[in-house]
């Protein structure tokens, strides 16, 4: 074996500049003067060939855009996005399937406390006062009578793609806000006519829509359309919404001109009382398990059908909250509630109940963005049913006391959007 001596001649070393530091500074020092000299040598205001005043403000009125979040964001058939109330569907514990969030997407969780009941950020933006400026004319062909300057605002349009893409044409593409405002005006719209129309598979080219929207502080992505038509070719009719408050009911919801509830109550429902169904059995991507029933944080839920008890999650979990497994003894199936705010003291694992027991409130817990109930029903070894076939389905009339204001309503919009009246050969 072979050890070096140390006498190894060494390679030469780059020598340091002369100079000291003065070297080192002496090229980004030029280069500064000559930005200097190119700056004073170019004439003033040489740069606004348009015309526009030298140093005034452009102001966009733009905001920051929604969140880079899967679900809202347009897909990239022009599809709009899927509304979600909330997004988990099957329980994480009890041998049962878990699926992921309604559009697929990996996201942050929502806090596991009780008192998660905070709206996503993206909703935030609409109070404010920049939001408010007026929707950009709509094309000729597709103009109808609008009030710019003001809520509410009427759109009217032909269906040029799919429903979002069609909404998107009345509003400025280049502001976020306004991209937010027809995602969300699809969503509603949809919910309005999806016990009816199938809107992936039965829009044609030039069906007509025209809309009655505005703000509210009451609604949970502070939109609301007042008045809604859709004139299917598919179908060769015309449908029709109109948002009131029977007297006789405690929430508000939307009836078609003859003065019945465009959506379909179930028959005994878990919710006496809730302000509108959000989403149905397989509408959202990867497929929605069961049907939500929008309403207030506390409303009570009993159960439908004489059932025993298969499981009560009491502590919240990340995608479910709070909820509660049962076996009705009529058809063998099992139903779960999730997303509970509470469950009743009394109820444990074993215990049988009879229908019309009070079981727990509805809640805002888990994975979900607004207070809702999720209602499944499925066989014992997880397969989904769709609820509305299991329970079979009603639709609600405007009651005697409320109807002559109902029609006057009706009314008085075919009397200010006369157009709404005149609908094409179908």
């Amino acid at each position: 074996m072979t050890y070096s001596t140390g006498n190894t001649a060494r390679p030469n070393r780059r020598k340091r500049p002369e100079g000291g530091l003065w070297g080192i500074w002496l090229v980004p020092a030029a280069l500064l003067m000559l930005a200097l000299a190119i700056l004073l040598l170019t004439p003033a205001g040489g740069a606004e060939e348009d015309g526009s005043a030298a140093g005034a403000s452009t102001d966009s009125g733009e905001t920051d855009g929604p969140e880079n979040d899967a679900a809202h964001a347009p897909k990239a058939n022009g599809s709009a996005p899927e509304d979600r109330t909330g997004d988990a569907e099957a329980p994480e514990a009890g041998g049962l399937k878990k699926t992921e969030n309604a559009a697929g997407e990996t996201k942050a969780d929502a806090p596991e406390t009780e008192s998660a009941k905070g709206e996503p950020a993206r909703l935030a933006r609409a109070d404010r006062p920049d939001n408010r400026a007026a929707i950009p004319g709509t094309p000729p062909e597709f103009a109808g009578p609008t009030r710019p300057a003001e809520f509410p605002r009427t759109v009217v349009g032909r269906v040029r793609g799919s429903l979002y893409g069609s909404f998107q044409q009345h509003f400025d593409s280049k502001d976020p806000d306004e991209r937010l405002a027809a995602e969300q005006l699809a969503a509603h719209f949809k919910r309005l006519f999806f016990f009816d129309i199938d809107f992936k598979r039965d829009l044609r080219p030039d069906d007509r829509y025209a809309f009655t929207w505005t703000r509210t502080d009451e609604s949970t992505d502070g939109i609301r359309i007042l008045a809604a038509r859709y004139e299917s070719r598919k179908h060769k009719k015309l449908y029709s919404a109109y948002y009131y408050h029977d007297p006789a009911e405690v929430f508000a919801r939307h009836y078609d001109a003859s003065g019945r509830s465009v959506q379909k109550d179930l028959k005994n429902s878990p919710l006496k009382d809730y302000e509108q169904v959000t989403s149905l059995l397989k509408d959202r991507r990867p497929r929605h398990l069961g049907i939500d029933f929008k309403a207030p944080v506390g409303t009570p839920v009993t159960l439908p059908y004489d059932a025993r008890v298969l499981h009560v999650q009491r502590k919240i979990q990340r995608r479910n909250g709070r909820w509660l497994k049962v076996r009705y003894d009529s058809s063998g199936l099992e139903a779960l509630f999730l997303h509970l705010d509470a469950i009743e003291p009394g109820i444990r694992v074993g215990e049988h109940l009879k229908a019309g027991t009070p079981i727990a409130a509805v809640g805002n817990t888990g994975r979900s963005y607004s207070a809702h109930l999720h209602y499944q029903i499925q066989h014992g070894h997880g397969r989904v049913l769709n609820p509305y076939t299991h329970h079979g389905s009603r639709r609600r009339l405007v009651s005697e006391k409320g109807r002559a204001a109902f029609l006057r309503l009706v009314a008085d919009c075919e009397r200010r959007f006369p157009e709404w009246g005149a609908a094409d050969d179908i």
